[in-house]
């Protein structure tokens, strides 16, 4: 049986899974903890590829996450490398090669494995554990 949590009075008809809401309570609570290379807040760019990565973890979004500073000196990548088993580190690279029609073109590898949603989450938590966040 599924929980629901009725959001307002004034949006009687508007449900929300409580699961859903607990989920990204969390999330907006690891990357409000998150601070840049000066001691900031993330920008909204920054948070906003971080919860596109953890929302959809795909080649293309973790290719832009991997580099945001989510602490002093620390990237996404390297928090993700520390505090879970993800393994990955090796970036991809470009690689020159003949096409079809004869030309050298330069193309893109991927990612060899992407982090789960579960994991970016588990790293930033363990990454502030213990850290206040006012």
């Amino acid at each position: 049986m599924q929980t629901v949590l009725r959001v307002a009075e004034s949006v009687p008809a508007q449900l929300v899974d409580l699961g859903e809401y607990r989920r990204t309570a969390q999330v907006e609570k690891v990357i409000g903890a998150c601070r840049g290379t000066f001691g900031l807040p993330l920008s909204a760019l920054a948070r906003g590829l971080v919860r596109a990565a953890i929302a959809h973890p795909t080649d293309e979004s973790w290719d832009e996450a991997h580099g945001v500073t989510v602490t002093s000196g620390i990237t996404l990548w390297e928090a993700v490398l520390t505090y879970t088993e993800y393994d990955v580190t090796v970036s991809p690279r470009f690689v020159v090669r003949a096409d079809g029609d004869g030309f050298m073109r330069m193309h893109r590898t991927s990612w060899q494995a992407i982090p789960t949603s579960a994991q970016i989450i588990e790293a930033l938590t363990r990454l502030h554990a213990g850290r206040s966040t006012t």
